[in-house]
């Protein structure tokens, strides 16, 4: 019976955190600042130590925003651009796979599952000294429901 409590008070206490972010995210009107929010809000309620978020384009998904917290790597928006080419948008790649058919991915273990190509996580990790573990890609679409992104 406690074990159902603690769920149901730790269930209502996350939603409540998810009302404010949504409620703060609704109020901002400053589009780079707004793209951080995104970012940091959905690693905070996924308790993610990283996330990275990605803009639709012609060309494929260009890097917006990246963070890593463990590392202190904060990178992304006009003021601090980042250089790597954009994601083809080509299905082996697992955010462009949720782009093109607008699902969620959930991933256990990235260097276990033989869906999609990881080569880019896997040089992001020999880069910083990090180990890319889980994923869970998410994309994002705008009011009239066009993709727009990635997280």
């Amino acid at each position: 019976m406690n074990n159902t409590k603690t769920t149901r008070s730790t269930a209502k206490l996350r939603l409540e955190q998810f009302l404010q972010i949504c409620l703060g995210l609704t109020s901002e009107r400053d589009r780079e600042q707004l793209l951080s929010d995104i970012l940091d809000k959905a690693m905070f309620l996924n308790n993610c130590d990283a996330g990275t978020l990605y803009l639709l384009e012609d060309d494929g998904l260009h890097f917006s925003r990246m963070v890593t917290k463990s590392i202190g790597l904060r990178q992304g928006g006009h003021a601090d651009p980042i250089s790597f080419p954009p994601v083809p948008l080509e299905p082996q790649y697992v955010a462009s796979y949720a782009v093109m058919l607008n699902e969620t991915v959930h991933i256990d273990n990235v260097r276990e599952d033989p869906r999609f190509d990881f080569s880019g996580s896997k040089r992001y990790d020999e880069m910083t000294g990090y180990h890319t573990g889980s994923m869970l890609v998410v994309p994002m679409s705008n009011g009239k429901g066009d993709i727009i992104g990635v997280t």
